[in-house]
C-alpha cells in the first residue's frame, strides 16, 4: 500500500455507490477533515484492484469498484476492519507506529459510517497491547487480538457492541502466545481459531518471550470456555474457513 495507507473496501458494491453517490461526497469531506487531509480531496474516488494472482480474480468481482473512504500518510489502517452495527462504525487497528522506540504502539480507531467521524479508542489501547487482527462475534460485538509486548504474552479479547468494554478471553496463566495475527469465529462450534506467528520476537523486536510452536490455535469464544490449558488446542495440519462455517 506504500506510504499512504488506504481504507478502501468499505463500500465495494456498485449498487451502493449509485444509491448514495450524492452523500458520498459529504462522507469523504468529513473523513478527510477528521484525518487532517487537504480540502482538495472533496469527492469520493473510485478505485479498482489489479490481482497479483488469477485465483484472486475468481473470488472477487473485479468489475465492481470500491470507494476509497480515507487515506493517510500515517499507517492507521492496517488490520481488523470489523463492522460494528450497533454504532455504525468500522473497528480498525494501525500498523506499528514509532517502531523501535519506547513509544512504539498500535492505534485502535473506529470510523463511523456515514458521517466519517474517526474516534481513537484510548481505553482499549490501554488494555489490548499492540492490537492486531479482529473479527465479528455475529452478535454486534467483536474479537480482537493483542500481539503482546516484551515479556507480556499475546492475547485474545472480546469487545462489546459499543466498543467501551474489553474482556480478556486468554491465554491461561503461564501460557505464552507469540504475536497473534488473524482470527475467525467458527460459527458451527462457537470456537475461535487464530494464527500465532513469532515475528514480534524473530523479526520486529518488540517481544522478548515466545512460544516455540508457531501454531494455529483453537479455543472457546467465552472466558469460561478458555479457562484451563486443555481449552487451548494447537491445529498442526492447517485449516480453512468455509462460507457456511
Amino acid at each position: 500500500l506504500g506510504a499512504a495507507v488506504t481504507f478502501g473496501t468499505l463500500l465495494a458494491a456498485s449498487a451502493l455507490y449509485r444509491r448514495n453517490k450524492v452523500t458520498l461526497a459529504s462522507i469523504w469531506r468529513s473523513i478527510c477533515s477528521s484525518l487532517g487531509l487537504g480540502p482538495d480531496k472533496d469527492a469520493p474516488r473510485l478505485v479498482t484492484f489489479e490481482p497479483a494472482s488469477p485465483l484472486f480474480a475468481e473470488l472477487v468481482n473485479m468489475d465492481v469498484p470500491a470507494v476509497l473512504l480515507a487515506s493517510s500518510e500515517h499507517e492507521l489502517f492496517h488490520e481488523a476492519g470489523v463492522w460494528m452495527p450497533a454504532t455504525s462504525e468500522f473497528l480498525i487497528t494501525s500498523n506499528r507506529l514509532q517502531p523501535g522506540t519506547p513509544e512504539e504502539h498500535v492505534r485502535i480507531s473506529a470510523v463511523h459510517y456515514p458521517s466519517g467521524r474517526v474516534r481513537r479508542l484510548h481505553q482499549l489501547e490501554g488494555q489490548i497491547i499492540m492490537a492486531n487482527g479482529g473479527t465479528t462475534d455475529f452478535r454486534n460485538g467483536a474479537y480482537l487480538l493483542s500481539q503482546g509486548w516484551h515479556d507480556t504474552s499475546g492475547s485474545v479479547w472480546h469487545l462489546n457492541q459499543d466498543l467501551s468494554t474489553a474482556t480478556r478471553i486468554g491465554p491461561t496463566e503461564g501460557m505464552v502466545l507469540n504475536s497473534p495475527n488473524d482470527i475467525v469465529l467458527h460459527r458451527a462450534s462457537n470456537a475461535l481459531l487464530f494464527t500465532d506467528p513469532a515475528y514480534g520476537f524473530e523479526a520486529q523486536g518488540f517481544r522478548t518471550t515466545f512460544h516455540n510452536v508457531k501454531a494455529v490455535w483453537c479455543t472457546g469464544s467465552e472466558p469460561e470456555q478458555s479457562a484451563v490449558d486443555e481449552d487451548w488446542r494447537m491445529l498442526h495440519t492447517g485449516c480453512t474457513e468455509q462460507p457456511n462455517g
